[in-house]
């Protein structure tokens, strides 16, 4: 694992474009949410840090979903990260064999632009930009994306899910503008590329809104992309006692309540 190349990977339909020979096998590797419904290994098995996003409703089954993927050898992860105090809080109780990463900010400045433009534009980052922010406040020198493609594609992700996460992941074409903002996400990227204290590449030809990074050099031999020998496509149906069902409806209320507040303000 390298401390100065990173490689931050969304689930945007250009990670199943990932060129392999732009990719440094020795980087440290962050993974975004899902990243385990992908049907084949595009970075290979082993996952540096998790970066993590959702609701408190949710959470529990994605974490129960992800361990199951590294139970049964599909992947090796070796860290997580999140924003949210309450996925936190309960990540902890889950994930006890991980260490947790802090969201980290290279210096004020950078955390005083973030905060101020999630004030203005009452949004949060997607989960894909704040682990952008980590990799860029871990200290990183070159910071290679694919996979972030900030949803301008006609499909949200290069896989299926089951029903269990179908409803909740693939409801919609773009962003979630309840939570999201493209502008948003731009912002912060143009903003943390225009510092020149990190030399950010992009790994694959196929995200749009990514054009103007230059493509990491062809300079690696490796086996990243792989055959998967099995394969998880839905999260779990149940945490304890509580099926998925009751926390969808949970989710929903909450979104519902989102909305009346916003149209009343």
């Amino acid at each position: 694992m390298s401390a100065s190349d990173f490689i931050v990977a969304g689930n945007g339909p250009s990670l199943a474009l990932t060129d392999p020979t732009r990719i440094d096998p020795e980087s440290t590797v962050i993974r975004v949410n899902n990243f385990f419904f992908e049907p084949r290994y595009y970075l290979g098995r082993r996952v540096d840090i998790v970066q993590v996003g959702g609701d408190r409703w949710i959470f529990p089954f994605y974490a129960r979903t992800l361990m199951r993927a590294c139970r049964e050898g599909m992947y090796d992860v070796a860290g997580w990260s999140t924003h949210q105090p309450h996925v936190e809080k309960r990540g902890k109780r889950l994930f006890r064999d991980w260490p947790f990463v802090q969201v980290t900010y290279r210096d004020k400045f950078v955390r005083r632009f973030v905060e101020n433009l999630t004030t203005r534009f009452s949004r949060n980052p997607t989960t894909g930009i704040l682990a952008v922010i980590n990799a860029h406040g871990l200290g990183a020198e070159r910071i290679t994306l694919t996979g972030i493609d900030l949803y301008d594609h006609p499909t949200r992700y290069p896989f299926e899910v089951g029903p269990n996460a179908a409803d909740v992941i693939n409801r919609t074409s773009g962003y979630n503008l309840r939570f999201h903002d493209a502008e948003l996400d731009l912002a912060i990227l143009d903003y943390l590329i225009s510092r020149d204290d990190a030399q950010f590449f992009r790994a694959s030809e196929g995200s749009p809104r990514l054009s103007h990074l230059p493509l990491a050099p062809r300079r690696f031999g490796n086996d990243l992309n792989q055959e998967k020998q099995s394969r998880i496509s839905d999260w779990e149906k149940w945490s304890g006692i509580w099926p998925i069902h009751l926390a969808k409806m949970l989710r929903r209320a909450r979104e519902h309540q989102i909305d009346f507040k916003r149209r009343w303000k």
